[in-house]
């Protein structure tokens, strides 16, 4: 029995000891191919290569104070400016005065674009008060030959409205450009050789446009089309001055009546941003229809969703002006 018994412990502790060395050798090879799985880990992490980040040049802020000058910032300095322009859609900018917001923004801003010839009245107050580490102030009308106009003696502001002298103020803003920001003046100067054969482009399409025409005076509602008038070879006759708040005395009124009915004119022009009540009753006076010229001082809210621009909205300009003054 004692023979035996030992036999059957012997068996026993044979069998415990295979069993113990299949469990340590499959804990063995576990622990090998984690081993293994996480060098390989290791390496594939190791070798993908770290990206590295380009610095994003941090974009040259740009104030401006009317629509035209907005535009010229936004195509010559593209995704490298911000353009903040104050004067908000369909707004009458001859009026506009800027909040305290809208002038804390000029003071952090590099560039500061007005019109300059007395437009905004309220910009040499603001220029005035700048420090001297304040923005970089462009008057995007010095050094230009302004007509003159209005009853009250002054310049008239509104160049843009002739595309030749629109250049001169989109070289004037391309130089303040590069000056403010040397590192993107390739950028700039290809979007501004660009624009300038844009702007060539749409001066002789006006040019031919209006070429031939049955009538050759336009009457507005205010004095803003002097320059366009000029470059253009038609007549300006305005319902008021400068400013289009200024409305007409009864004299004036009656001196236009007189003055349309001898001209042949049979349509008023008025705006979008001001007040059609003047334009209207003249036209009606003088059995004319109403039709919209606008300024671009400003777009208003509905052109500005549209994704109007200044090119779009003179070549209206110029299908109004063609049917108006009975052109071939």
């Amino acid at each position: 029995m004692s023979l035996r018994s030992g036999k059957t412990i012997d068996t026993e502790s044979h069998k415990v000891r295979a069993w113990r060395l299949a469990t340590w050798r499959r804990v063995l090879v576990r622990t090998l191919l984690a081993l293994a799985a996480g060098l390989v880990s290791t390496s594939c992490v190791a070798s993908v290569p770290t990206p590295t980040t380009t610095a994003v040049p941090e974009r040259l802020s740009v104030v401006t104070t009317i629509y035209p000058l907005q535009y010229l910032a936004e195509r010559i300095g593209e995704d490298r400016v911000e353009v903040l322009n104050v004067t908000p859609p369909g707004v009458e900018a001859h009026d506009f005065e800027p909040s305290p917001r809208d002038v804390a923004a000029i003071y952090r801003a590099d560039l500061f674009v007005y019109n300059g010839s007395g437009f905004e009245v309220w910009a040499s107050r603001v220029v005035a008060g700048l420090p001297q580490a304040g923005p970089t102030v462009v008057e995007a009308t010095e050094s230009m030959e302004l007509r003159a106009g209005g009853d009250e003696g002054g310049l008239d502001p509104h160049v843009w409205q002739d595309p030749r002298r629109y250049r001169q103020q989109a070289e004037v803003i391309w130089r303040a450009l590069v000056a403010a920001d040397p590192s993107g003046a390739a950028t700039y100067g290809a979007n501004w050789e660009t624009l300038k054969t844009d702007l060539e482009s749409l001066e002789a399409e006006m040019a031919q446009g209006l070429a031939s025409c049955a009538r050759d005076t336009m009457v507005v509602s205010h004095e803003a089309f002097g320059y366009l008038a000029e470059r253009f070879g038609l007549r300006q006759l305005p319902i008021s001055g400068l400013s289009p708040e200024a409305e007409p005395s009864p004299a004036r009124l009656r001196l236009l009546v007189g003055e349309v009915r001898a001209s042949g004119a049979t349509h008023i022009f008025f705006e979008s941003a001001v007040s059609p009540a003047v334009a209207e009753t003249l036209a009606r006076e003088v059995g004319a229809q109403s039709l919209v010229l606008s300024t671009l001082e400003s777009l208003t809210p509905e052109e500005s969703q549209a994704g109007e621009d200044y090119f779009s909205i003179m070549r209206e300009n110029l299908a109004n002006l063609r049917m108006a003054l009975g052109c071939r």
